[in-house]
C-alpha cells in the first residue's frame, strides 16, 4: 500500500522573472517521521522557488505517479504476526476511507439518476423500477453480478448498494490488488475505471466508509496536511460537527451474500471494519449518504 505515516505542509512566497509576488504550499511524506516529511516538503519548496527564478517551466503531479494526501487514522494488522493488512484513512473531502493489501473490492457505477424514459413511464403509467432495485441500471448490474457469481460457483462475495452504484466485496480469498487475476476481475465486473486505476497506482483496493459532506449538508474541511495551528484546529471543529451529523447515515447498505459465508481470518477482519464503520449492517431506514 502507498499510505504514508507522516505528512507535512511549507508555505511561501516568492517573485517570478518579472517581479510578481507568488504564493505556493508545498506537501511531503515519509514512512520515517514528522520532521523528514517536513525537510522534504522545505527542500521542494525551494527547489520550486530555484526553477521560477531560473523561468524553468513548473511540471505539476500526474495522476497516480504522487501519494494521496491522507490523513492516517489507524492501520489494521492480523492479530498474531501483526502484519499490516489494511489501513483506514481520512480523505481530502473528510471521509473515512478503507484501504486493504489484498481484499478484493469493485466499485460498479449504476447512474442511478432516472432516465428521461423511465421518468416518463411512471409518472403517466404508473410504471415503478423492478424492485428491490432503485432503477433499471441498478437491476442490469446486479443480475450481471448474479451470473457471474452462478458460473463460478467456488467464488464468495458480499454486494452493497452505495449512493451511486454498488460495492462488491470478494470473501472466498485474498487477492493482490497488482496480480493479472485482479486486472481479469475488474474487467469482467465492470468496475468503475477511475476506481481501477487508482487501487493499481496506490497498490490497494479502497472503499470510502463515512458520508461524503456535502450529502449531510456540510462543507470540505480545511486540507490535509494542514499548513498551521489554525487550520488544525477549524478542522478539529468541522470533525465534531460531521461526526455528530453522520451518526444518522450509512455510507452503504448491505445486499446479498453470494456463496459460501466462510473466510479466510484476513478477510473476515476486513469485512467486520468495515460493515461496522460504514453502517452496512444497520437498519435500512439510514439514508446512505
Amino acid at each position: 500500500m502507498r499510505i504514508p505515516r507522516f505528512w507535512s505542509t511549507v508555505s511561501g512566497t516568492t517573485k517570478d522573472p518579472q517581479g510578481k509576488l507568488l504564493s505556493f504550499k508545498c506537501s511531503r511524506s515519509s514512512n520515517v517521521s514528522e520532521s523528514e516529511a517536513r525537510s522534504l516538503a522545505e527542500n521542494a519548496l525551494q527547489s520550486l522557488f530555484d526553477a521560477i527564478s531560473r523561468n524553468q517551466p513548473l511540471n505539476g503531479y500526474e495522476y497516480g505517479k504522487s501519494d494521496i494526501r491522507e490523513q492516517l487514522i489507524e492501520e489494521i494488522r492480523t492479530e498474531h504476526s501483526q502484519k499490516t493488512i489494511g489501513a483506514i484513512t481520512r480523505n481530502s473531502y473528510g471521509a473515512l476511507i478503507l484501504n486493504t493489501t489484498n481484499v478484493f473490492f469493485a466499485d460498479i457505477d449504476c447512474d442511478l439518476s432516472t432516465p428521461f424514459s423511465q421518468w416518463f413511464k411512471m409518472k403517466f403509467f404508473g410504471t415503478k423500477p423492478p424492485e428491490p432495485f432503485q432503477n433499471i441500471k441498478e437491476r442490469e448490474a446486479y443480475l450481471k453480478i448474479e451470473k457471474f457469481f452462478n458460473q463460478r460457483v467456488s467464488l464468495s462475495g458480499r454486494l452493497y448498494r452505495t449512493p451511486l452504484g454498488l460495492r462488491l466485496i470478494l470473501t472466498h480469498e485474498a487477492i493482490d490488488p497488482e496480480s493479472d487475476l485482479s486486472a481479469r476481475l475488474f474487467d469482467e465486473l465492470e468496475a468503475d475505471p477511475l476506481y481501477v486505476r487508482l487501487c493499481k497506482s496506490q497498490k490497494c483496493y479502497r472503499a470510502r466508509l463515512t458520508p461524503k459532506p456535502w450529502r449531510i449538508g456540510m462543507n470540505t474541511p480545511p486540507p490535509y496536511p494542514f499548513s498551521n495551528t489554525e487550520e488544525e484546529q477549524r478542522f478539529q471543529i468541522w470533525l465534531k460537527q460531521y461526526e455528530s451529523r453522520s451518526e444518522g447515515f450509512a455510507g452503504c447498505r448491505i445486499l446479498k451474500h453470494f456463496g459460501s459465508e466462510s473466510m479466510p481470518a484476513d478477510v473476515a477482519t476486513i469485512v467486520e471494519i468495515h460493515d461496522r464503520l460504514s453502517g452496512a449492517a444497520q437498519t435500512s431506514t439510514r439514508k446512505i449518504a
